[in-house]
């Protein structure tokens, strides 16, 4: 590891360890460990097209998938309706909206976030979900980053 990271620029050691630090300040030991608790998907927002996705949760990180046919909303669509929680379903379904996220970066809000409830199997699940909207320097278009965070860990004792 040590050996690689002596390869990259300056600018890359400082967003390698600020990750690591924000893994520590979420309760993940490892910049790897938050990896393998959160889903990460970039997507055009006129389009919605998926332009990557990672599901590394309870996986191998290096197990990675990628389904760029699916559609960023139908997958979201899919995982509010089956997970979140019933009163927390409609305010997660407007958060992913890309009328939401049009109407945000019009007004320059370029990052927000929310926390809901999740059902899987027999637990609650708390996810904490981010997006981060940017507009394509060579195209022009609007591209908007997912997270998922699993913090159920951080709500135990709250």
């Amino acid at each position: 590891m040590y050996k690689r990271f002596k390869q990259i620029d300056e600018r890359e050691k400082r967003i390698y360890m600020a990750g690591l630090s924000f893994s520590q300040i979420l309760g993940y030991r490892t910049a790897r460990e938050y990896c393998m608790n959160t889903v990460l998907a970039i997507f055009d927002v006129e389009t919605d097209e998926m332009l990557f996705f990672s599901n590394s949760i309870d996986r191998d990180i290096e197990h990675v998938e990628r389904d760029n046919t699916e559609r960023f909303h139908d997958y979201i669509v899919k995982s509010v309706d089956t997970y979140v929680d019933d009163e927390y379903r409609e305010a997660a379904h407007e958060f992913f909206s890309q009328e939401h996220m049009r109407k945000s970066f019009e007004r320059g809000l370029m990052c927000e976030s929310i926390e809901y409830p999740c059902h899987v199997l027999d637990d609650i699940v708390r996810i904490r979900a981010c997006y981060e909207l940017e507009q394509d320097e060579k195209t022009g278009r609007l591209v908007g980053t997912v997270v998922l965070i699993d913090i159920t860990h951080l709500r135990k004792d709250a």
